[in-house]
């Protein structure tokens, strides 16, 4: 690969923020860079004003308030598989979610007797939380809500695939810890660009939004030289995953990073038969390839990187 120092309109502004370096070079894909030094991948000529646009035409009312059957399907299977494993690692009650999505785990956090809390960017999630799902959430960055709150008020605090939006890792990070309690974990999932369906241009994890690509190995990095420590670190391939990205990549030779390039898998189908018919596909064939998700779950390279931490002491 051409190696190359990066200039001022890229996302670091010429230093790796994991390990400081300023080497990087051209990775996979047109648009995306990697440190020479500890892997970490970034999208670059990245505009942080874009950027948090973008991110409020994508979680939009719309995604706020879609409840068709199989979203509400996937959504459940998630928020158990979420819960099952927290519950394993929290100690106390009371939990802060950061990036709620339909808010289904903070609900789902609150109706087993969680104290719960969120934060989300989007007016439209955070208005569609508050008021239909009858949760207390803020809307803003954690950075930005974090000096409102007490210090060490959180026995957990979860961001599940809102890690990769945030344009400052290190201050995000160092905002959690303010929040935390002494005992306390974070809870962070992220995109695996590991996966082996990275290998595809129609992987979803490839998206406009998404400012940096993490691989076990850079995230652990960059949490210890924020004082975490990791204690548990597994891999997920979704039932959906392969089916997604195969179908994606007939439509696109590469990755969706520019922000004006819309699949036309994006457009809402108004035949609710074909959507549904779909979607069973899409679940079939993820039932079959089980086996080849349970492998690839276990040997690491699922498509969702999963990581719980404790600051240490």
């Amino acid at each position: 690969m051409l190696s190359k120092k990066i200039n001022q309109t890229t996302l670091n502004k010429e230093q790796c923020p994991i390990c400081q370096s300023t080497s990087f070079h051209i990775w996979r894909w047109s648009g995306l860079e990697q440190c020479s030094n500890c892997t970490y991948i970034c999208k670059v000529n990245v505009d942080n004003e874009l950027n948090f646009n973008l991110q409020e035409q994508y979680f939009n009312e719309e995604f706020s308030v879609k409840d068709d059957f199989f979203t509400k399907f996937y959504e459940r299977l998630n928020t158990e598989r979420h819960f099952n494993l927290l519950k394993k690692f929290i100690h106390g009650n009371k939990i802060l979610e950061v990036g709620v999505g339909h808010g289904h785990l903070l609900k789902h956090l609150q109706l087993n007797g969680f104290e719960v809390c969120g934060i989300d960017l989007s007016k439209d999630v955070t208005n569609f939380v508050k008021n239909k799902l009858g949760l207390p959430i803020y809307q803003g960055t954690i950075v930005e809500i974090a000096s409102t709150m007490p210090k060490k008020s959180f026995d957990a605090i979860i961001t599940c695939h809102t890690f990769e939006h945030v344009d400052n890792l290190k201050e995000t990070l160092a905002s959690a810890k303010e929040l935390l309690k002494d005992n306390g974990i974070l809870y962070l999932a992220v995109p695996n660009i590991y996966a082996w369906e990275t290998l595809l241009p129609g992987w979803t994890g490839y998206e406009p939004y998404h400012l940096h690509y993490f691989n076990y190995y850079s995230l652990e990095k960059l949490l210890e030289s924020s004082n975490f420590k990791v204690v548990c670190k597994r891999t997920f391939e979704p039932i959906s995953g392969w089916f997604n990205a195969i179908i994606k990549t007939l439509y696109t030779q590469t990755p969706n990073l520019i922000a004006s390039k819309k699949s036309n898998l994006d457009k809402k189908s108004s035949n609710t038969i074909i959507v549904m018919l779909y979607n069973l596909i899409r679940f079939s064939i993820g039932l079959l390839i089980t086996p080849i998700r349970y492998l690839q779950s276990i040997l690491g390279y699922g498509e969702e990187l999963i990581v719980i931490t404790k600051l240490i002491s």
